[in-house]
């Protein structure tokens, strides 16, 4: 599952994600795409919390494609 899939899985387009935890909606798109690969454990951390899911389970879609 992408980054993306799993943010619309729990109601989160990029762009509110974006706005609510202040994580550029670049940033976001390019963690999805795979342009970037290593995000900070803050990053991870944010994106979390307000999907209400473990880091893991967001690294884990950051590194695989869809």
């Amino acid at each position: 599952m992408s980054l993306m899939a799993l943010c619309k899985k729990h109601g989160y387009s990029f762009r509110r994600l974006s706005k609510e935890e202040g994580v550029s909606f670049t940033y976001l798109s390019r963690l999805n795409t795979g342009i970037y690969k290593n995000p900070s454990l803050q990053i991870l951390t944010k994106i979390a919390r307000r999907l209400g899911v473990s880091i893991e389970e967001v690294a884990k879609a950051i590194m695989e494609e869809d």
